[in-house]
């Protein structure tokens, strides 16, 4: 089975090459690769999550490869790059390191505040406990 992403962008470069007479009017064509590279940036931007099985396999991730993973309502965020702009210091995100923090952030941070939002641009999977 493909992809989403490359079947998106397959049927957008047919668009672009099929043997209609009108292709080679500019604003047709104009309006094709625009399609083509709308679709394009989509498929980049489109981020896929992966899904853990299980905690102790985050926690593991984060002690191998050195980011800092935290875990919230069974989704995963990968903060690493937010240790520094994080406004209680780095050294509570790298204690979280692997853990579930829903109890502390749930206390710490105001649920229509900017956290939440600003928290979304990290996740990266979520877990599925079988």
């Amino acid at each position: 089975m493909k992809d989403d992403r490359v079947a998106t962008l397959e049927s957008h470069t047919e668009l672009m090459y099929d043997n209609d007479p009108s292709k080679d009017h500019p604003d047709t064509t104009k309006s094709k690769l625009q399609n083509f590279f709308a679709s394009v940036l989509c498929c980049l931007w489109k981020k896929e999550l992966r899904i853990y099985k299980d905690y102790a396999e985050i926690e593991k991730e984060a002690k191998k490869t050195g980011k800092v993973l935290i875990i919230y309502k069974d989704s995963v965020y990968d903060v690493t790059n937010f240790l520094d702009e994080h406004p209680g210091g780095r050294e509570l995100l790298l204690l979280a390191n692997g853990k579930i923090v829903d109890k502390v952030w749930d206390k710490y941070h105001y649920p229509l505040g900017k956290a939440p939002k600003l928290l979304k641009k990290y996740k990266i999977g979520e877990v599925h406990p079988t």
